[in-house]
């Protein structure tokens, strides 16, 4: 099958969408299928991939690439690329992986989405929003590296994602991240006298934030934006941690069985579920734990993603 990938924000970019077009885009070819994948970043990796990558094609080769493929698939909408389905009728499925504005600009894209062959989204709450009808087919992760290491002690409670919550009952805590918030986050950490309690570990991607994980017992996840998807905690998961996350969005379903879901916004309540673990986080049965993470198995969601382009194709 021939499969045109639209990504608007690809590698060297760093973020969600960018990782899971990665990751699907090599999933579409090691199962033999022809993908190329287009975007509108400019800036080239150079890294080999076992497909091509089109940055920022012109006008005609855009034309081209679309009457090449027997599948257009955009990982969240793209209009930039769209409109050569005015000239080639190919079958077009559109991945909604963000919240759509309520202004005129979100209200276009929702008009182009009614008349795409199929619309997927990546959480029940994403398809919510949107109020169109269509498949949930959850981000995958990269199972090769967020897995639990035998080789790394877990020998920290808890490890914390883009923000601090006070907690008397963790005797050391990570942060994981940077961003302008760092120094005002150090300097509360010195007020409030946590010093060596409080390690700020920087920014962390792949392998070494899944080792990081495997240290940790307890993953705190506590967005206080509506998260369309959530795969931090999946990932947190995958690597053995039990996970605390804000309620917003599609959180609680990258969750599941596999952790606690506290109030958005809510420090205190955050607060007192840490007192409440202390060093210890609650046990979940390795079973329950498989079982949650089989639906975000790279090969899994790519499986579920190739079932519904052959039936288009």
């Amino acid at each position: 099958m021939r499969i045109l990938f639209s990504s608007h924000s690809f590698s060297p970019n760093i973020g969600g969408i960018e990782t899971v077009s990665e990751i699907l885009a090599a999933e579409f070819s090691r199962a033999g299928h022809e993908v190329r994948l287009v975007t509108q970043t400019e800036a080239d990796d150079q890294t080999p991939r076992p497909y091509a990558v089109i940055r920022r094609p012109g006008l005609c080769n855009l034309l081209r690439q679309v009457r090449w493929c027997e599948v257009f698939f955009q990982n969240n909408i793209s209009l930039q690329v769209t409109w050569p389905l005015v000239f080639f009728s190919k079958p077009l499925v559109i991945t909604t992986q963000a919240w759509l504005p309520r202004d005129p600009w979100g209200w276009l894209k929702r008009q182009v989405m009614r008349f795409a062959d199929r619309r997927v989204y990546i959480s029940e709450a994403v398809a919510r929003h949107i109020s169109l009808p269509g498949p949930v087919i959850p981000n995958p992760i990269r199972d090769d590296i967020f897995r639990t290491r035998d080789e790394v002690p877990r020998d920290r409670e808890v490890l914390f994602l883009r923000a601090l919550a006070e907690s008397k009952g963790a005797r050391q805590a990570t942060i994981v991240g940077s961003g302008p918030e760092e120094p005002r986050l150090k300097q509360l950490a010195h007020d409030l006298g946590l010093g060596d309690r409080v390690v700020f570990a920087g920014a962390r991607k792949g392998d070494v934030l899944a080792r990081e994980m495997n240290r940790h017992r307890i993953l705190v996840v506590p967005s206080v934006w509506e998260e369309p998807f959530g795969v931090v905690a999946v990932e947190g998961i995958a690597c053995g941690c039990y996970v605390v996350a804000s309620d917003g969005g599609g959180l609680p379903e990258a969750v599941g069985p596999c952790g606690t879901i506290f109030p958005r916004g809510d420090a205190p309540a955050l607060a007192a579920l840490l007192d409440l673990f202390g060093a210890h986080s609650p046990g979940i049965p390795p079973a329950i734990r498989a079982l949650h993470l089989e639906r975000f198995r790279q090969s899994k969601v790519a499986a579920s993603y190739l079932e519904l382009f052959a039936r288009l194709a």
